[in-house]
């Protein structure tokens, strides 16, 4: 089952962020080689500097996928938000992209200029 964490960095935390980002990204690099994580990314402010982050694990349930969230070196720095979403696998193919499928337990995002 895939689920989304969608996460939002605490207000001044930029430079946590960015100190803590090698970590980060050892910790995803690991997810994808063992097959768990399905994809990741930014989201940026105005600025074009990072302000939170789209993860998309799959795990069989949502308390693994807790597990997983709480375990990322981001975790300290940010708050999290984590739905299941069990069209996107099939959303992505169709779309071709990203977007938020119909079914998908999501706060309510700010979507990208040009994106649904």
């Amino acid at each position: 089952m895939l689920f989304a964490f969608v996460c939002q960095d605490k207000p001044g935390a930029l430079q946590l962020r960015m100190d803590t980002r090698p970590a980060h990204i050892a910790f995803l690099d690991g997810l994808n080689a063992d097959g768990t994580l399905a994809f990741a990314g930014p989201f940026l402010d105005a600025d074009g500097k990072p302000n939170g982050s789209l993860v998309v694990v799959k795990t069989e349930t949502i308390e693994d996928a807790r597990a997983l969230s709480a375990a990322d070196p981001y975790a300290k720095g940010r708050s999290v938000r984590l739905g299941r979403c069990p069209g996107l696998e099939l959303d992505l193919q169709q779309a071709g992209g990203m977007r938020w499928p119909t079914g998908c337990s999501s706060p309510s995002p700010t979507p990208s200029p040009g994106r649904s």
